[in-house]
């Protein structure tokens, strides 16, 4: 509609400047600019409510809590909270939940979501973290399986929280399923490395797990804790 005023306007003062010259031409000229003026401001009055509402509803659309249930490396049901809160969960087989949590809009720069591990449905509740929150740092994570090596990548979602479980079977056999197509099979063996914050090359055989605290974590032996038992 703009453009069209922009050729119209000025074209259909021509030619009444054609049969009434003199006077008439600076009205329809007048006119036709103002009529412009007046588009142009709509137009720039509706690109800046577009600018400053559309983001936050997409962002505050999209970025919902997320509850994934998981069983045998397969994300069985996926849940908002509310939805998981009205859900019946008796009937769940599974071997554990993770709880994505989004950081508040326009307040984060490395991570934009916590990540919170759960090993039982009942323990599930409505959890809010502040932004900014200080995690341990693991780098060059790896998995090594079956001969061959895959990196094992967070991306923005933070996972280094204090009470997470990292590493064990259940959570490498989702996490190459979901992000490598891999499966891994029970026969399997693998071995997980990586830098800690101290700059230390750590090595988990795969009856190792790591159990993440508020600065650091505790390496947990499986076989040992059994043998305790």
């Amino acid at each position: 509609m703009f453009w069209s005023a922009l050729v119209i306007l000025p074209t259909l003062g021509c030619v009444y400047d054609y049969i009434y010259p003199g006077k008439l031409k600076k009205v329809m000229l007048k006119v036709g600019w103002n009529t412009i003026e007046y588009y142009t401001r709509i137009e720039m009055k509706v690109t800046a409510v577009y600018n400053t509402y559309m983001p936050r509803f997409i962002a505050k659309k999209e970025r919902q809590a997320a509850i994934k249930i998981i069983a045998d490396g397969t994300e069985i049901a996926h849940y908002s909270l509310p939805e998981f809160q009205r859900a019946d969960k008796s009937r769940l087989n599974y071997d554990f939940i993770l709880y994505e949590i989004p950081m508040q809009f326009d307040a984060y720069e490395t991570y934009d979501t916590y990540v919170v591990r759960y090993e039982n449905v009942n323990d599930v509740m409505e959890v809010e973290y502040s932004t900014g929150l200080k995690c341990i740092e693991l780098n060059a994570m790896q998995i090594s399986v079956n001969k061959r090596t895959y990196n094992i990548e967070f991306g923005r979602k933070q996972y280094m929280l204090n009470g997470n479980v990292l590493f064990d079977r259940h959570f490498l056999k989702w996490y190459l399923k979901v992000h490598c197509g891999v499966t891994l099979q029970p026969g399997d063996t693998y071995m997980v490395t990586f830098i800690d914050q101290h700059m230390n090359y750590i090595t988990l055989p795969e009856y190792c797990y790591i159990y993440v605290k508020k600065n650091n974590y505790e390496i947990v032996n499986v076989i040992k804790n059994d043998i305790n038992k």
